[in-house]
């Protein structure tokens, strides 16, 4: 009968724990359901929104105005390359490599615009703009359909 007395108590004193046990685990594990299904949806949102952008299209109309006496630079992006013309002068580059050289020796205006043909890739367009953004971070650059 004292065995027993002993067994109960410690029954009783796991059940404490196991239960202790339970209570902290329920209370310090976040709901990882909840917030991977929310980060999932975060990023099909973002990766949507990535796709649209990727599809931009733009105008082929010429509805736009024309600005000649404040273009004092352009770029145009076309996919046989990079056509940059800066207070009437103009140079051509191939590759985006050969185009961030040659735009880190100009003396670029305060604002371009940027002349860019439907058929080049997303990808392309922006890594333009970040080339010229990292050569002059306060520069205003204008995107304009390249019409042909």
């Amino acid at each position: 009968m004292r065995v027993f007395k002993h067994l109960v108590a410690m029954a009783d004193i796991a059940v404490g724990f196991l239960g202790l046990f339970f209570i902290i685990f329920a209370v310090a594990r976040p709901n990882s359901a909840v917030d991977s299904t929310g980060q999932q949806e975060e990023f099909k949102r973002l990766k949507e929104k990535l796709h649209e952008l990727e599809t931009l299209e733009l105008a082929p109309s010429q509805s736009g105005r024309s600005l000649p006496n404040k273009e004092l630079a352009s770029i145009m992006l076309t996919p046989d390359g990079i056509r940059i013309v800066v207070r009437g002068s103009a140079s051509v580059s191939t590759t985006h490599d050969d185009f961030r050289s040659t735009a880190a020796k100009i003396n670029w205006p305060g604002e371009v615009v940027y002349y860019i043909d439907r058929r080049v890739t997303f990808e392309k367009v922006v890594s333009v703009i970040d080339a010229l953004k990292q050569l002059r971070p306060h520069i205003a650059v204008r995107i304009a359909a390249l019409v042909q």
